[in-house]
């Protein structure tokens, strides 16, 4: 059975094989500027619901260590969308993990700056269930007498509060960062593929000693090598005594199944830890390159390009790093209610510039800071139904422009966090919006690059947080 389907990618061939009660393999081909690239996406009945091409797109970037790049429609980085579209598939992931953690005590760790936003939605999305699953057995008193009925409503009430009180000290959230504050370092590991490839965790996690499942999220994996360079470093610490489960939470799964077995025998053996891994699409990919990339990467090489000469500074950005916000050092249950509370007070920042003919909104992120960029537009979704509310974010991502892959247009600036580094807002037309808000976390006097170099138009505008 064979079916062609149009995509950016020029043509890309989709084909199925059918075997006795197995459900076909997927086979896509996408021909890029670099080279071709082969996907096979093992198919089964938890993901038919929708296809790969609905969840992704593939560009090309001159990386000397990969030559392209899969590319998300739905995580609001180098394309944008809604929010509602965009929690939906994040709750896919989080329905397919929230019963598989069979305890209370949960560390939540995102991957900056591509996952900063997903990590933080699938641990928002897992406490609310666990609230609600925790507290529905709570409810479900039977054999009440009329005596005891008369003190259900009071018992409930400190159940509840215990509830909180529990989910306040054993559900926690933490994503890595590429940025140096005055705080104490956990642990520094590589992203070894990656364009900027240190990251840094923290130590600002409470009761580390208490936590038995660890959950590691990131849009995609393609070797593991990131995960497992982080696992092995977080317990080189030996401040983890009692932790028995690592769940790897991805969109996108290109590891070998025999990798993945090698990885799981050899943390288990090592650290005696079950390891396991959580996808909506796994699968696997070939690249080719052709002479063109060759090229493109020997000149870069010599040329020491912007991947290379856009070094990050090593200065604090305590100074520049303005909001309160504590994705980067450790949330739980009451920062959720915090940031609740914090959209709804400063809604009136964006409202206040929406009138009634503004049809197209976008809210724009910046860098790793997306989460809280996201829970406006995400406000503002649900406030204005008949408006079309999108949201992406900048990135510090190179990738290359060409009309007939994933990445279309390109918009340089340096970033506001002070490094003198290139970053980017990709596929951004502004045309198709009529208002524009740039959510920062950081001082205002770093954020006059963006807005400027987007354009002279007056219908954008800057969202300072604090």
């Amino acid at each position: 059975m064979s079916k062609k389907a149009q995509i950016n990618n020029k043509i890309t061939a989709v084909t199925a094989t059918k075997t006795t009660s197995v459900l076909p393999n997927k086979h896509f081909n996408f021909e890029i500027s670099n080279g071709q690239l082969d996907v096979i996406v093992k198919n089964n009945s938890q993901n038919n619901s929708f296809d790969l091409t609905d969840i992704m797109k593939v560009g090309s970037r001159n990386n000397s260590k990969r030559g392209f790049l899969f590319v998300s429609k739905i995580l609001g980085k180098h394309i944008s969308n809604n929010p509602k579209t965009i929690n939906q598939y994040t709750q896919k992931l989080t329905n397919k993990i929230k019963n598989k953690i069979k305890n209370d005590n949960v560390l939540f760790v995102g991957f900056a700056e591509t996952a900063t936003c997903l990590s933080q939605l699938i641990f928002e999305q897992y406490v609310d269930f666990y609230y609600k699953h925790r507290n529905q057995r709570n409810n479900n008193t039977s054999n009440t007498s009329k005596k005891e009925k008369g003190l259900t409503k009071s018992i409930k009430s400190i159940k509840s509060v215990k509830l909180e009180n529990l989910l306040e000290k054993k559900i926690q959230y933490i994503h890595t960062t590429r940025y140096l504050l005055d705080k104490p370092i956990l642990i520094n590991f590589k992203e070894e593929h990656s364009h900027a490839p240190n990251h840094i965790l923290y130590d600002t996690i409470n009761d580390k000693d208490k936590i038995q499942s660890l959950v590691l999220i990131d849009d995609e994996l393609s070797t593991g090598k990131t995960c497992i360079n982080f696992i092995k470093e977080l317990i080189k610490t030996n401040q983890f005594p009692r932790l028995k489960t690592i769940y790897i939470v991805s969109i996108t799964n290109w590891i070998d199944d025999n990798k993945i077995r090698e990885m799981k025998k050899e943390i288990g053996s090592q650290y005696h830890v079950n390891l396991n891994f959580v996808d909506l699409i796994k699968g696997s990919f070939k690249f080719t390159p052709n002479e063109q990339y060759k090229q493109n990467i020997g000149e870069a090489e010599d040329n020491k390009s912007s991947l290379n000469t856009n070094k990050q500074n090593n200065e604090s950005k305590n100074n520049i790093i303005k909001s309160n916000f504590k994705n980067r050092l450790c949330c739980n249950l009451s920062d959720i209610r915090y940031v609740e509370q914090y959209i709804s007070n400063n809604i009136n920042l964006l409202t206040d510039n929406i009138s009634k003919e503004d049809k197209n909104i976008l809210i724009l992120g910046t860098g790793e800071f997306m989460y809280i960029p996201f829970k406006f537009a995400q406000f503002l979704e649900n406030k204005f139904v008949h408006k079309n509310i999108f949201f992406q974010s900048t990135t510090r991502s190179p990738v290359i422009v060409n009309e007939n892959e994933a990445v279309k247009s390109s918009v340089s600036f340096k970033d506001n966090y002070n490094d003198n580094i290139d970053n980017y807002i990709y596929n951004l037309d502004v045309n198709q919006y009529d208002k524009i808000f740039i959510v920062y976390e950081t001082d205002e006097k770093y954020n006059i690059d963006l807005k400027s170099n987007i354009s002279d138009k007056n219908y954008i505008f800057h969202i300072n947080l604090e």
